[in-house]
């Protein structure tokens, strides 16, 4: 089909925004396994269109689901702390970005971060998140 491009791929997925417009217009956040179950029910909501006609074919989709969803996440991340800045607070506490959350978080003592959190900070802020008490009773 002539028309099959990425920019008419996007149109008729996204819309005429750029991506930092859709993640905006959307409230999209990460981490990526949400912006590509998002993106692929947006590419299937688009398809019904298709079928009068209007809409990407499945073939179009799976040809630029992975790029769009490049840019979405670059938007995303673009317009985010970067995910787990731990930081030491003034009352001794450790600051991080929660993704599981999408907001930053104060822990004061290690069973205070989820085990989920811990899975997905990175090493140097783990190390950070270790020097705090381990429960409220040390």
């Amino acid at each position: 089909m002539a028309n099959e491009t990425y920019e008419n791929y996007w149109n008729m997925v996204l819309g005429t925004s750029d991506a930092e417009g859709v993640v905006r217009e959307f409230e999209l956040t990460g981490p990526r396994i949400a912006l590509d179950e998002w993106l692929g029910t947006a590419e299937s909501e688009a398809r019904v269109v298709a079928a009068e006609g209007h809409g990407p074919s499945e073939e179009l989709c799976e040809q630029y689901h992975e790029r769009a969803l490049n840019e979405l996440v670059d938007a995303v991340e673009s317009k985010e702390p970067a995910p787990y800045a731990a930081e030491r607070t003034e009352d001794g506490g450790v600051r991080y970005w929660s993704v599981y959350m999408q907001t930053w978080t104060v822990a004061h003592h290690q069973d205070e971060v989820p085990d989920r959190e811990w899975a997905a900070a990175d090493e140097s802020d783990r190390a950070l998140l270790k020097t705090l008490p381990v429960s409220a009773e040390e």
